[in-house]
């Protein structure tokens, strides 16, 4: 490598490396089992209609260490590659899927750190980490610009396409053409846009100490992400830790500040295992408490206790909780 990762990685040369290696890969990587893994994985979206794959970190990091290396620290520059190289393969596996969707997009999945939404802190800008949270708010679905076009107000001349995220910074230049410094507006014929939304993350209840605040982070939602997980749900995020611009930021504190967010590229559903298997002996106690001939009067007894009367506001509620008429 010479000079910063983020430009070694964007040379022609290292670039060529990324495609033959990881396609190899996901075509090829049997690990423990007979068949080559990721090339069904691939199979399977496809006949599912589906727009992602996830590929496990410690398949990578086995076959591929210098890429998972890269992965981890510079994922925002060097995924939109191993997405391609999945969207290739997808579509030499099946010609018309190029027709349904226009992307593939490669999850990274079991990432081997588990970072505390209170613990993150400027060394893991620009890095893929993984929290552990709770949704608490989330937005409805809007569109973002991805894929950009100019055209010179002056000669026409059509300058791009500029892919827009937070890893590069948009500098239009001077026009080929007529070389002239502008002015550019958007050639919206071409110009593609992607939807995106926006949830709140809370520190879960068991990770927060006594007596402190829950911390919560902004994250952003691409792709078949979206709608993934709902308010109240417990998840598990794979993503870029990033920043923006915030004006209401400057304009309070008076010097520039950036607020801190997460690009979602993998988000999980955890389910506790105690609510996946209850206990036998307590499933038969339930069972035989069912049966009792004054389940009523024992439910409305344990509503409140040291609450005396209101028997019909504590049986409204108890038919509210239990699901009754």
């Amino acid at each position: 490598m010479k000079g910063k990762l983020g430009q070694w990685i964007e040379q022609i040369e290292t670039v060529k490396y990324i495609n033959v290696k990881f396609s190899k890969f996901l075509r090829q990587y049997k690990g423990e089992e007979t068949q080559p893994i990721y090339n069904a994985k691939i199979k399977e979206m496809c006949i599912k209609n589906r727009q992602s794959i996830e590929v496990d970190y410690d398949h990578l990091k086995g076959a591929l260490p210098v890429i998972a290396m890269w992965v981890g620290l510079e994922p925002s520059i060097i995924l939109p590659y191993l997405n391609l190289c999945a969207y290739k393969i997808a579509c030499k596996n099946f010609v018309n899927y190029k027709d349904i969707f226009p992307e593939v997009f490669v999850k990274i999945a079991n990432l081997p750190i588990v970072d505390n939404i209170r613990d993150l802190r400027h060394g893991h800008l620009k890095k893929l980490i993984r929290i552990h949270g709770v949704i608490t708010i989330r937005s409805e679905v809007f569109n973002q610009l991805k894929k950009v076009f100019y055209k010179c107000a002056k000669c026409g001349n059509v300058k791009g396409p500029f892919y827009i995220n937070e890893a590069n910074n948009l500098n239009l230049g001077k026009c080929a053409s007529c070389q002239s410094n502008g002015p550019f507006f958007v050639d919206k014929a071409k110009t593609m846009y992607r939807n995106h939304q926006k949830i709140t993350v809370q520190e879960s209840p068991a990770d927060v100490l006594p007596g402190r605040i829950p911390r919560q982070k902004e994250v952003f939602l691409f792709g078949d992400n979206i709608d993934a997980a709902r308010p109240g749900d417990e998840v598990e995020i794979t993503g870029v830790y990033t920043h923006r611009y915030e004006c209401s930021l400057n304009a309070k504190q008076g010097f520039p500040l950036f607020a801190t967010l997460i690009e979602a590229n993998l988000i999980r559903k955890l389910i506790d295992e105690r609510s996946k298997k209850t206990d036998e002996s307590r499933e038969q106690e339930f069972r035989k408490f069912s049966g009792h001939p004054d389940i009523e009067n024992i439910i409305l007894d344990s509503m409140a206790p040291s609450i005396y009367g209101h028997h019909r506001v504590k049986e409204a509620l108890a038919m509210a909780m239990f699901g009754g008429e």
